[in-house]
């Protein structure tokens, strides 16, 4: 199971701003990332000034589909979380939804086998046609 925590970047971190889980309703799910850090962008800095975060995750539970809620669990997947206010949460109203995902169609054989995609981490391509939709891949 993979946690984000988020904190803020002021000197006075005295509280955490948000948090998500990738299987809040299952087991396993972690994000490796190879030690790499989360992938970040920010497409329409006027429109949606927070981004979003991309990210793959380990084997484990899953059963996402949109719309995904963050009740949903999201093991061995690829996902982008779309922050919304700056303020991420595991309640819609109020920050972090998953906005997109790509989990392999053998999923739960990838589980059974420990075969997991997330080992890797998350690279976000560069777009020269389109900045608003740029392609991101991860090897694992």
């Amino acid at each position: 199971m993979a946690w984000l925590d988020f904190w803020p970047t002021t000197p006075r971190r005295s509280a955490k701003r948000g948090a998500w889980c990738s299987t809040p309703n299952g087991s396993s799910g972690g994000i490796w990332a190879a030690g790499t850090g989360l992938a970040a962008n920010v497409p329409d800095p006027t429109g949606h000034p927070y981004g979003r975060l991309f990210a793959s995750t380990g084997n484990g539970s899953f059963n996402a589909a949109p719309s995904y809620k963050n009740s949903m669990n999201f093991g061995d997947s690829n996902f982008r979380l779309d922050l919304a206010n700056g303020v991420p949460s595991m309640t819609t109203t109020t920050g972090t939804t998953v906005g997109d995902d790509f989990t392999p169609f053998d999923q739960a054989r990838l589980d059974n086998q420990d075969m997991d995609q997330g080992s890797g981490g998350t690279l976000l391509l560069p777009s020269a046609a389109q900045r608003q939709q740029a392609p991101s891949g991860a090897s694992g």
